[in-house]
């Protein structure tokens, strides 16, 4: 993600003294070692504190919210009691697998001529 992306929750003229260093993206900002930013960035554009702080924020900024794995799994649940079923045909693999459909892939593996095609 460009670091222009996220103005004006960062101040535009510090995205272009960053962008005059070679930083661009949020990747750049993050990945590189903020000591070496703070050196190719003009003298007292912002302290070395005030950096760190915005690479805290823009951090923040471009993740992902948090998920939690209940409501995840509620989410799937929902999915597959929704999602179409095709029955097999055969009662018990019907009642094992609760039919094919929905929100899964199923292999099926054996031994040649053991009945994986019928």
């Amino acid at each position: 993600m460009r670091l222009t992306t996220l103005v004006p929750q960062i101040p535009s003229d510090l995205v272009i003294a960053l962008e005059n260093c070679g930083i661009c993206t949020v990747a750049d900002l993050l990945f590189s070692p903020l000591i070496e930013i703070y050196g190719q960035l003009p003298v007292g554009s912002i302290s070395l504190f005030d950096l760190q702080q915005l690479s805290s924020h823009v951090a923040t900024l471009a993740s992902a919210s948090g998920t939690p794995g209940t409501e995840l799994l509620q989410r799937q649940m929902e999915a597959h009691e929704k999602a179409p079923s095709l029955s097999t045909g055969v009662t018990e693999l019907d009642d094992l697998l609760g039919g094919f459909g929905g929100c899964r892939i199923l292999e099926i593996s054996g031994n040649t001529q053991s009945g994986k095609t019928v």
